[in-house]
């Protein structure tokens, strides 16, 4: 106010923002960030990633470099996040995966890691045998054109650890989602693309 009665006012806004999610949780909610990729970092585009939280449903779609991401999730959520694909089923096989897989049931030449026995279990009946073979000559034939279930790919937490790792098939539901327990950060994850039929990833 002056001498002659007259007055103003002055309005300071702020705006708080964080664009390097610095603070905790984020103010605008938290980032899940991740890579599609094969066990030799092939990444896998054209992957449709699920995120499910209470109350929430997200789906978005990794892009040519296999990344993906979800923006604004709550903080404090529970957190499941799966993968699918469909495609092409003869995509990167050979006969040198029938060999492989023949190498296999023979005892000569044993597989190294859990997700070529996923791989290898072609008609997915949870263990390998000379029927997997058979679908496979068949699909690189052109004699069938699908797989009975349907699968083409199978996604897992690379990161999970399985009871039998030469017969991870009875764990194939647990391992097929990355979980997060009540998220308070950005996260990254990773998922890993199994082709079914190509063990030797060609």
């Amino acid at each position: 106010w002056d001498e002659a009665g007259n007055s103003s006012e002055v309005y300071t806004y702020f705006v708080v923002d964080d664009p390097d999610s610095l603070c905790p949780g984020g103010l605008h909610g938290l980032r899940i960030q991740g890579i599609v990729a094969t066990g030799n970092w092939q990444a896998v585009p054209e992957v449709d990633v699920s995120l499910e939280s209470s109350g929430m449903a997200l789906k978005v779609q990794s892009d040519a470099q296999g990344n993906f991401m979800f923006a604004n999730i709550p903080a404090g959520s529970d957190i499941q996040i799966r993968s699918s694909r469909s495609g092409t089923y003869t995509a990167g096989l050979t006969t040198a995966d029938i060999i492989r897989i023949q190498r296999q049931l023979l005892g000569l030449e044993p597989f190294s890691h859990s997700w070529e026995y996923l791989a290898a279990d072609v008609d997915m009946s949870g263990g390998i045998s000379t029927r997997d073979i058979v679908y496979l000559r068949r699909l690189l034939l052109g004699k069938i054109q699908e797989l009975p279930h349907q699968h083409s790919y199978l996604f897992i937490d690379p990161s999970y650890t399985f009871s039998d790792p030469a017969s991870p098939y009875a764990d194939l539901d647990l391992c097929s989602k990355v979980v997060i327990t009540q998220a308070r950060q950005n996260e990254t994850v990773r998922m890993l693309a199994i082709k079914i039929g190509d063990v030797n990833q060609s």
